[in-house]
């Protein structure tokens, strides 16, 4: 659960472009052999906290601060379902999506700021490009019918949830948030490990997940590049909230699952 670097947010001394610790410099991207984590430091690192703050996981979770505080859900417009919020909801996360896809695409393939490309001579093409942007607005459209779902069962009671007001009122309270937002990460890595594997079977993979192997440049945009049912299979993470939780960590949960997988 560390980050891919190990420092804040998974940086490598204070940046998101350096190779982690581990990589062998002298060699080829991508052939550097890694090592399997011991269970022990593994847990100690998701019971303390650190397989947040030092990994992507950190970003996510601002990410999902900031959507929380700034576009919070009107659990009132939600409990009918009217085109106008959905619509509204569907935007601030394509906003999101974008920002945070477009981001690395700028840094890697115009600003070249990295510089151990897999395959230096290969860089996606106008057509490729939207392609993925393409596919990976459909996996938008699934993540926001997810969260249209969850709003409307909030905001009609069908869904039991905890309200800001009621968290600083009791220590329970407050150790389940905390407790929420540790478990998030182990159950998200979990969840798409085996969806992973289950979307490689053969007819699976066929009809669902081979769009997403066929890049032959893998850019940011490939991440969630997928035919429309490959988003059903990793986004219905989110049922672990039908769970009562605090609805920060539904959005810290779909947050870290769009990213790049």
């Amino acid at each position: 659960m560390s980050g891919p670097g190990g420092g804040i947010a998974g940086t490598v001394d204070g940046s998101f472009f350096k190779a982690p610790g581990w990589v062998d410099l002298q060699k080829a991207p991508g052939t550097t052999k890694q090592q399997p984590a011991a269970w022990g430091p593994l847990l100690k690192k998701l019971l303390t906290g650190q397989g947040i703050i030092f990994s992507p996981n950190l970003v996510w979770l601002l990410a999902a601060t900031v959507d929380y505080v700034f576009f919070p859900y009107d659990l009132e417009r939600g409990k009918v379902l009217a085109a106008e919020w959905i619509i509204n909801r569907a935007l601030i996360n394509f906003g999101f999506a974008f920002a945070y896809y477009g981001f690395w695409h700028v840094s890697m393939y115009k600003a070249s700021i990295t510089e151990r490309k897999f395959q230096p001579s290969s860089h996606p093409s106008v057509g490729n490009l939207l392609h993925n942007v393409w596919y990976s607005s459909l996996g938008v459209l699934h993540w926001t019918a997810w969260e249209v779902l969850f709003v409307h069962m909030y905001a009609t009671g069908k869904l039991p949830y905890v309200a800001d007001e009621e968290i600083l009122r009791s220590p329970v309270n407050i150790a389940m948030l905390v407790a929420w937002t540790l478990f998030i990460p182990v159950w998200r890595g979990m969840h798409f490990y085996f969806a992973h594997r289950f979307i490689h079977i053969r007819a699976l993979y066929k009809f669902v997940h081979s769009l997403h192997h066929r890049n032959g440049d893998i850019e940011p945009f490939a991440g969630l590049c997928m035919y429309s049912e490959r988003p059903t299979v990793l986004f219905h993470h989110a049922l672990l909230f039908l769970l009562r939780s605090h609805r920060e960590g539904f959005w810290f949960e779909m947050a870290g699952r769009r990213r790049a997988s």
